[in-house]
């Protein structure tokens, strides 16, 4: 079959949602084509002859890049089979529905894309066994990888793999609605498609594919002072998350789950981008220090095979704490440093779990933070570059812990219908601004020769948001439902 895989954006990094099923259905006999649209033109003639095509949803700003694109795919190739899959495919089901997406497929979606791909070719009668070819043999077929989980203990028996539905098929979606009930609300399984929209199976990966993308070269690269810059590979140990913080899209499809990526796996994806020239490896997990010991088996044997490359993790900032002991051997081990997962989405729900009142809870962080971020005008009157640095550093910081409250805001007050869209004005604003802000810096430097101008217009930027935090967004209720 010949599928073409699409990812329309992923933090300037090769898609692990691309090269991770690649290798998959490649394995099983497919004809697949992938393009990163951040870095490749997307093949006409490719998307003409496609029988599934398949679209990565990782993020928001990856989906609203797809919904625009979807209508043209369906234009060019109007009997291609459209499949979404990724963290925000099943959270934006109905709306892609709209749009003529066939098959939604979150969480663990590598299975439910070979399965897919299967399914389509049997159902136009050029089915061969686990994708074989014609003339192969049944023994030569690439099975299917899932890890069974251990059997489990209820009341001194053990209850058989299988025997339930495994959490994650039909109830593994989370809403914060209603002040801070945590409320469940059921993913069914849709009728129009045999794979489960959430899947939480234990699957074997497979070594990504990285065939056809744009080379390492033409990704990110990192800044070292001192060392001029390096090369950038990225890949993943682990998916899903154990934690439920509020601001986090992860939490309505892996449910305090994640998944180990087998360490051979991950070595050997390391191994091809180093071959390619890669000089760092930013490892994509939501939290590194989910799993401890495979974490630091992992970065133990990643150094022994590659002293010289140094790697970089994403770590929750209540992990940090708790594992410090740990920092150390990360940073013997090559680690050149830590993103943590800010610090005011740990600070509120840490505050709402023991009792603390919600609103004010995140009315105190959200404009508490800002307010830090006045710091930028410390930085117009400083008098050196160590004090430029310091009231910088202040005002980043306070903006970062601010950053979380300000990302869970249309999921506290819009009504249902509605989080999507003012979700994504939210972004809007948010990347119109990043793209503003520099380029008048660059006018008002160049017109007063000072960056004064450029610090002070950011300081009233601020406080036009912390009068609108105060006096129109207010007690943060939720907006009434439509009739």
């Amino acid at each position: 079959m010949k599928i073409v895989l699409i990812s329309t954006y992923e933090l300037g990094r090769q898609p692990f949602g691309l090269v991770s099923p690649a290798a998959w259905l490649r394995g099983r006999g497919h004809a697949v084509a992938c393009f990163d649209l951040t870095r490749q033109e997307l093949a006409a003639v490719a998307v003409r002859s496609a029988e599934l095509i398949a679209i990565y949803l990782p993020m928001h700003t990856a989906t609203r890049l797809a919904c625009k694109l979807i209508p043209a795919l369906r234009e060019q190739n109007p009997g291609a089979h459209v499949c979404c899959y990724g963290l925000y495919a099943p959270m934006n089901a109905e709306y892609l529905r709209s749009l003529g997406v066939g098959t939604i497929l979150g969480g663990e979606f590598e299975g439910g894309l070979v399965r897919l791909a299967e399914r389509l070719e049997e159902k136009r009668g050029k089915i061969f066994p686990q994708g074989l070819k014609p003339g192969e043999s049944q023994s030569s077929m690439s099975e299917l990888k899932l890890r069974p989980p251990a059997a489990e203990r209820i009341d001194g028996a053990e209850k058989p793999w299988g025997s339930e539905k495994p959490r994650g098929y039909e109830d593994s979606a989370l809403r914060y609605r209603g002040g801070d009930t945590l409320k469940r609300t059921p993913t069914t399984l849709l009728p129009s498609q045999s794979e489960p929209m959430i899947s939480m199976e234990r699957l074997k990966f497979e070594v990504p594919d990285r065939a056809g993308l744009a080379p390492i070269a033409k990704y990110a690269h990192l800044i070292v002072p001192g060392d001029g810059y390096r090369l950038v590979g990225s890949t993943e140990a682990s998916r899903g998350c154990k934690h439920l913080c509020r601001h986090c899209p992860i939490v309505p499809v892996y449910n305090g789950m994640f998944r180990i990526v087998d360490r051979d796996v991950v070595l050997a994806d390391v191994r091809q981008q180093v071959a390619a020239g890669a000089q760092h490896i930013s490892f994509g997990d939501p939290d590194f220090f989910n799993g401890m010991r495979h974490a630091m088996e992992l970065v133990e044997a990643f150094h022994r095979e590659f002293p010289v490359v140094t790697y970089d993790v994403t770590i929750k900032i209540e992990h940090l704490r708790k594992q410090e002991r740990h920092l150390a051997q990360l940073r013997d081990t090559g680690c050149l440093f830590v993103m943590d997962l800010v610090i005011g989405g740990w600070l509120v729900d840490a505050l709402i779990q023991r009792g603390w009142n919600p609103v004010r809870v995140r009315q105190v962080v959200l404009i508490g933070g800002t307010a830090l971020g006045l710091g930028v005008l410390g930085a117009a009157n400083a008098n050196g570059a160590v004090s430029a640095l310091f009231w910088i550093s202040v005002a980043l910081g306070g903006l970062s812990a601010a950053s979380p409250v300000g990302w869970s805001i249309p999921s506290l007050i819009a009504p249902k219908e509605s989080v999507g869209t003012v979700g994504g004005i939210l972004n809007f604003c948010n990347q119109l601004s990043g793209i503003a802000a520099p380029i008048v810096t660059g006018y008002v430097v160049q017109a007063t020769h000072s960056f004064f101008w450029a610090f002070a217009a950011a300081g009233i930027f601020l406080l036009i948001g912390i009068a609108g935090y105060i006096f129109l967004l207010g007690s943060m209720e939720p907006v009434p439902e439509r009739a």
